[in-house]
Parts: C-alpha cells; sequence; structure tokens
C-alpha cells in the first residue's frame, strides 16, 4: 500500500513503468476552477484553503477570491454574466 500525502485526496495517478515500476501519488482539485495537481511534498508551490468552501485552492490568483465551482455553474445555466475576478 502506497504512503499517503494528504488525508483525503481526490483522487489517485497511477503510472506503470516497465523501467521505474508503479508510482503511485496523491492529487487534489481546486474547489473553485476545478485544477488538479499533483501533491508534492516541499515543492514550494503555493496553494491555499477556502475556508468558506472548506477546500484547496490551486493558488493561482482568480481562484484567491471565494468563487466556488457549482455556483458559477449555476449562473452560467441562468444565463448570468461571469462575476468579475
Amino acid at each position: 500500500m502506497p504512503d499517503h500525502s494528504v488525508l483525503k485526496p481526490h483522487g489517485t495517478i497511477i503510472v506503470t513503468d516497465p523501467d521505474a515500476g508503479t508510482i503511485v501519488k496523491d492529487c487534489l482539485r481546486c474547489c473553485h476552477c476545478q485544477a488538479v495537481w499533483v501533491v508534492v511534498r516541499g515543492s514550494g508551490k503555493r496553494r491555499g484553503f477556502c475556508t468558506k468552501c472548506m477546500g484547496p485552492t490551486c493558488g493561482s490568483d482568480e481562484c484567491m477570491a471565494c468563487n466556488p465551482w457549482e455556483k458559477r455553474l449555476e449562473r452560467i445555466e441562468a444565463g448570468k454574466p461571469e462575476l468579475p475576478q
């Protein structure tokens, strides 16, 4: 069983390479833009956490303000304009 890098990963990537063997990595998904990234401890990449959505954010400037994905989809389906970033 692989060592997990986060307590509750949103997914797992499994890469099987004949030369390197099997590589298993945890990944997370941004609660605002749905971007997915592989969790690498000590990478130096600054991520965030939204306390309103209670989920991780990718760290991009657009995702620093709380704009939940589900609410964005509801606005698009209703024909309403996107909120300014």
